[in-house]
């Protein structure tokens, strides 16, 4: 059964995370910045090769991909920074399409008009640890993240229309902000600690597996003109970020393929998070937002001692979780 508010705004429950998801629409768009809301890669030697490295060793970070990995990487601490400058903006042309088919059922439009997301450039932190404990067996530490899931719209408007009792046309009433509730955007961080132990078998094989804790904060701003749709409207924008936890396993392994040669694949379970309770009237679950689980395969061949060339497939599972605005 549809609803009204005093806007006019005919929407379902499910329909609030759509209207996120247009906000964020931008934030997957640029060319192998991001897989959805996940990273192409962690630590620079991995996104200097686009992302690859599951089959690869190539330094602290190496766990983010697969922990098998670390057992050809050297003792010691990669520190690194990772500048992200995504590109997120909207344009809308012709009149607004705010009008009533009858008076349960009223629609809004954004716009006209062009605006971009003031919040154009982030830096991301990366941390990684090798230790040795004898020829065949490691232990390391990584700490990464996913960040510049941010946006941030200032002006903008939206046209609702507005019945006048049972007369389908009605009247129409703008209202400043992209969805008419001020200043609009979202924010998801992400933070992954992965603490790690990889061992060697003498052929060049390795597996290795990565207790992963992960740590999210989350905020909406300017989804007001939703709130009488939502099933908890005082949970649901303008309540600062939020924040939960949770935990997951990421196992790998590393198999030669001759002697320049070589096949990597890891896995990462589902990882179960706490509720963001301050916007349990924006996700399904009552704040639910869950990261999903993720597979990677990948080869890397070797032609010469200079030379190193990978290809890596990854599956992420978003069907099984509640999909996150920025993904849509």
């Amino acid at each position: 059964m549809k609803q009204q508010n005093s806007k006019g705004v005919p929407m379902r429950h499910s329909a609030i995370a759509i209207a996120v998801a247009a906000l964020s629409l931008g934030v997957a768009l640029p060319a192998a910045a991001t897989n959805g809301y996940f990273a192409h890669g962690y630590g620079a030697q991995s996104k200097a090769m686009a992302g690859v490295g599951v089959a690869m060793s190539l330094d602290g970070l190496t766990p983010a991909t697969n922990p098998a990995g670390l057992v050809g990487v050297e003792d010691g601490l990669d520190v690194g920074i990772s500048y992200f400058s995504p590109d997120r903006g909207y344009d809308v042309s012709g009149g607004p399409s705010g009008a009533c088919m009858s008076a349960q059922q009223c629609t809004f439009g954004v716009g006209p008009g062009s605006l971009r997301s003031s919040r154009d450039y982030f830096l991301i932190p990366n941390i990684g640890w090798v230790h040795r404990l004898d020829e065949q067996s490691v232990i390391g530490i990584a700490v990464y993240g996913n960040g510049g899931m941010n946006t941030r719209y200032v002006g903008g408007s939206a046209t609702f229309g507005a019945p006048v009792g049972t007369v389908p046309s009605g009247t129409a009433v703008t209202y400043p902000g992209t969805f008419g509730g001020g200043t609009a955007g979202v924010d998801l961080m992400q933070l992954f600690i992965a603490p790690t132990y990889a061992r060697g078998f003498g052929n060049g094989a390795s597996f290795g597996i990565s207790p992963v804790i992960a740590m999210q904060l989350f905020e909406a701003r300017g989804l007001g003109s939703f709130a009488p749709f939502s099933s908890d409207p005082n949970n649901l924008t303008d309540n600062g970020h939020d924040t939960a936890y949770g935990f997951g396993l990421k196992l790998g392994v590393q198999v030669p393929m001759g002697d320049r040669a070589k096949f990597g694949a890891s896995y990462q379970s589902k990882m179960s998070m706490g509720k963001f309770d301050n916007y349990a009237g924006l996700f399904e679950g009552g704040g639910s937002f869950d990261i999903p689980a993720t597979a990677t395969v990948g080869v890397a061949v070797q032609p010469s001692d200079k030379w190193t060339m990978g290809v890596d497939v990854q599956w992420i599972g978003y069907g099984g979780v509640v999909i996150p605005p920025q993904i849509s």
